[in-house]
């Protein structure tokens, strides 16, 4: 895991995504669904409140296919 990652709040991610060419399509349950119609990328985010694992996160910005060091440089 990346050291430099934190934990993230659900907006913060969401509206990351929105900033980097990701639209939510879907909710459910606590589940945002995202997806990037440049890329064909999906990624889902957790909104329960509390604030997203390192972790999760990782997993999240593997799926984004966003740099972990663009996802640090704005958190």
């Amino acid at each position: 895991m990346d050291s430099r990652l934190k934990h993230i709040k659900p907006r913060e991610a969401k509206k990351f995504l929105e900033q980097n060419g990701f639209v939510h399509v879907n909710t459910k349950g606590t589940h945002w669904t995202f997806v990037n119609k440049q890329t064909n990328r999906i990624v889902q985010v957790i909104c329960n409140n509390k604030e997203i694992y390192p972790k999760n996160a990782k997993i999240m910005i593997e799926k984004s296919g966003i740099s972990i060091e663009k996802w640090v440089k704005k958190h």
